[in-house]
């Protein structure tokens, strides 16, 4: 992970039930960030948290193109990306 943000909106207890929801934000042959809402079911319109987190594709210590290492798994990110459009 390269970085990751958070804002709290509403509260939440421990142990309460939640919906997740998660989309890819943006994607890069090297990075991929992820756009995470998180609200209550009773109120699932109402976002309790949100944040982001930046990832970077990294083998053996090393950033690493996705495209070119894995390019079958790259081309579903792809995919996923252009269908949440």
């Amino acid at each position: 992970m390269k970085s990751a943000t958070a804002s709290f909106h509403h509260t939440l207890l421990p142990g309460d039930p939640v919906v997740l929801r998660v989309e890819l934000e943006s994607l890069t042959p090297t990075r991929a960030a992820f756009h995470y809402r998180v609200a209550a079911p009773a109120n699932p319109q109402v976002t309790a948290l949100e944040g982001v987190t930046e990832h970077a594709f990294v083998v053996e210590g090393r950033a690493r193109r996705l495209d070119r290492m894995l390019p079958g798994l790259f081309a579903q990110f792809e995919q996923g990306q252009r269908c949440m459009r």
